[in-house]
């Protein structure tokens, strides 16, 4: 058996005898001192990582509030632009509306005026054209003569005043269809050849023999045009010749057509050149007297050429003529059919079959005037005073055609050609063609006639010439 094993002890000097030796406990000490300075680090540790929790925490929190606080300005900043936004649109639209309304009331207006100048010219020009196929004395010839040009004056001011607030009042329409521009330019001409001979004046057409006639443009405005500036060349022009041109720019083949009317009259001094293009300007002379007019010619061609993609322009010097001259870019248009280049001579008769026609007119005066050219014509004529009446001639029996105003009491034209397009349809009738006389005469006077179902328009006053030759499209002839 092994005895017990004795601790070791320590030997020294110590009063009263040995000194027992103890065991050594520095490394417990020392590692009892690492383990509380690792937990001491520990916890430093733990309370930092708390602490900068805390601090994550709360600038958490404080960048939810800041966000919170941002979404609710941001909403406020959209609700109040939203509000900005929504009164600029209200006072945008209120400010539309009232231009339209303005705009609207001056068509009105503009509309009334020229129906209103426009029915009392027709009486007067009417008469007097109809007065000049009786017999007279070379006295009353040559003052019927002078009413009339005075008359033709009167209408031209008109016409240009009434162009004018049109145009200022966006009421100009363009139209794209065929025409045949040098017949336009033909027709124009020939207006003023007696004017022309009147002042010793030579008139001239000169077009391309090359140049494709039938083209796609306006023919109105384009005629407008060239009676303005064919006017003022004979105007200022006190002799010597006028010279209308139609040619092609560049290749024979261009769309682009050049229109010039050259005069060798008084001519344009460089200092006036571009004031004459103003509004109500005339050139001044010195020692020549004034030629009177409005001075909207050449305001009005201008505007017109450049709303139609082109630009007026004058070449002159005092006392060397003027010219002036614009291209429009105008394609050509195909041919028509055959049936369509059907021209009537001035004797043509209409046929008997359909000669009989409906006048409606409520105007005492224009009812004289018309029937009298019609009658002139070789038509029976049937009057109805106001669109209800004649519904029911129409009713009653048939017609080759119906001349109809369009401001009627009872009914309007326009009411009683859609009620006659209706029962034409329903009933399964043939389609009686309507042909506006109206002193409604704006672009949009046009569209609402077509809309409405009339077949053509014409404005009044119109020559009997004019209305003849719109007869003839619509009504059979017979020519002799």
């Amino acid at each position: 058996m092994t005895p017990p094993r004795k601790l070791p002890t320590e030997t020294g000097s110590r009063k009263g005898g040995r000194v027992p030796r103890l065991p050594r406990v520095a490394h417990v000490v020392e590692a009892n001192e690492r383990l509380l300075l690792s937990a001491l680090r520990a916890w430093t540790d733990a309370e930092t990582s708390a602490q900068k929790a805390d601090e994550v925490t709360r600038s958490a929190h404080r960048n939810e509030k800041a966000a919170v606080q941002a979404r609710e300005a941001l909403a406020r900043m959209n609700a109040e632009l939203e509000a900005r936004v929504s009164e600029r649109t209200r006072e945008l639209v209120q400010a539309r509306d009232e231009a339209l309304a303005a705009t609207k009331s001056k068509e009105r207006f503009l509309s009334n005026m020229s129906h209103e100048i426009r029915t009392p010219m027709f009486g007067m020009l009417g008469a007097m054209e109809l007065l000049s196929h009786t017999g007279m004395t070379p006295d009353q010839a040559e003052y019927l003569r002078v009413a009339s040009a005075s008359g033709e004056a009167l209408l031209a001011i008109i016409n240009e005043v009434l162009d004018f607030a049109k145009i200022g009042a966006g009421q100009m329409r363009l139209v794209h269809e065929p025409i045949d521009i040098v017949a336009i330019a033909q027709s124009v001409a020939e207006l003023f050849s007696a004017a022309a001979q009147t002042r010793s004046i030579d008139l001239a057409l000169e077009a391309d023999a090359a140049l494709a006639p039938r083209r796609m443009g306006d023919s109105l405005h384009l005629r407008q045009v060239l009676m303005n500036l064919i006017g003022n060349a004979i105007k200022f022009a006190p002799h010597g010749r006028v010279v209308v041109r139609v040619q092609p720019v560049g290749a024979q083949a261009s769309d682009r057509v050049h229109f010039e009317v050259s005069d060798s009259g008084i001519g344009i001094d460089e200092s006036q050149q571009a004031r004459i293009f103003e509004p109500f300007a005339q050139s001044d002379h010195p020692g020549q007297k004034p030629q009177g007019g409005t001075g909207l010619g050449l305001t009005i061609s201008r505007d017109l050429v450049q709303a139609m993609g082109g630009r007026l322009e004058v070449s002159s010097a005092l006392g060397r003529g003027a010219t002036f001259g614009f291209d429009l870019t105008l394609p050509r248009a195909p041919e028509p059919p055959a049936e369509l280049l059907r021209t009537a001579p001035a004797a043509s008769v209409f046929g008997a079959s359909a000669r009989r026609v409906l006048l409606v007119e409520d105007n005492p005066v224009n009812q004289v005037i018309c029937q009298s050219m019609l009658e002139a014509m070789g038509l029976d004529v049937v009057l109805a005073e106001d669109g209800a009446l004649a519904l029911e001639q129409l009713a009653e029996g048939s017609f080759g055609a119906v001349l109809m105003d369009c401001q009627m009491p009872v009914m309007d034209g326009y009411e009683a050609t859609r009620r006659l397009r209706e029962v034409e349809r329903l009933n399964g009738r043939a389609r009686t063609p309507v042909i506006a006389l109206t002193a409604n005469a704006f672009s949009d006077d046009v569209q609402r006639c077509m809309a409405a179902g009339m077949d053509a328009h014409l404005s009044k006053p119109f020559k009997v010439q004019a209305l003849q030759a719109l007869l003839v499209r619509w009504i059979p002839v017979v020519a002799h």
